[in-house]
């Protein structure tokens, strides 16, 4: 009688489905550590977790949850240290470059119920906090370097299939009703 659990990938696997998408999600395209690495069936019907079945998937998209970092706001002391030094007028637009970012570049590498930690290469490490009803906040900050500069490394492999349906499942529900 079986755990009901799926079958674990085999490391062979894990590593090839890695390898090919360059560590990056195949829905929203955001880097992540391995250890951060979920996995989806590509073909529901098949019951193989082969490579040619299996799509390399963040928590977030894996459970179709919304992005936690749409909305990512700075907490008070992060904000006072981040922003302590520039004049009023760009204060807003230092928020907004960080959060599109750490959106768009920060590699996910822990991930917790309560908290998430990303690190923005040439950047920092930044730990986010998730409330269970509200914004996500980044609440500590380790910086790289005394002037940091953003180090971006584009995309350098991907197997080009087709993007993963990023919909949350409420929205899926509801359609299917």
């Amino acid at each position: 009688m079986g755990s009901g659990r799926p079958p674990a990938i085999s490391p062979e696997v894990v590593a090839a489905v890695w390898a090919a998408e360059d560590g990056r999600c195949e829905a929203c395209t955001r880097p992540m550590d391995r250890r951060c690495a979920a996995f989806g069936r590509i073909d529901d019907r098949r019951p193989d977790r082969t490579a040619e079945n299996l799509h390399l998937l963040c928590v977030d998209c894996k459970a179709r949850r919304p992005d936690v970092l749409a909305r990512l706001v700075l907490g008070g002391d992060v904000a006072a240290r981040f922003t302590g030094q520039l004049p009023p007028e760009q204060v807003e637009q230092a928020s907004r470059w960080l959060r599109a970012s750490l959106r768009r570049h920060g590699v996910l590498v822990w991930v917790g119920r309560e908290a998430r930690s990303y690190w923005l290469p040439g950047v920092g490490r930044f730990r986010v906090a998730l409330p269970p009803v509200g914004t996500a906040t980044v609440v500590a900050v380790e910086w790289l370097a005394a002037t940091p500069q953003l180090k971006v490394r584009p995309q350098a492999r991907t197997r080009g299939l087709p993007r993963p349906d990023r919909q949350p499942l409420m929205t899926l529900a509801r359609a299917s009703a």
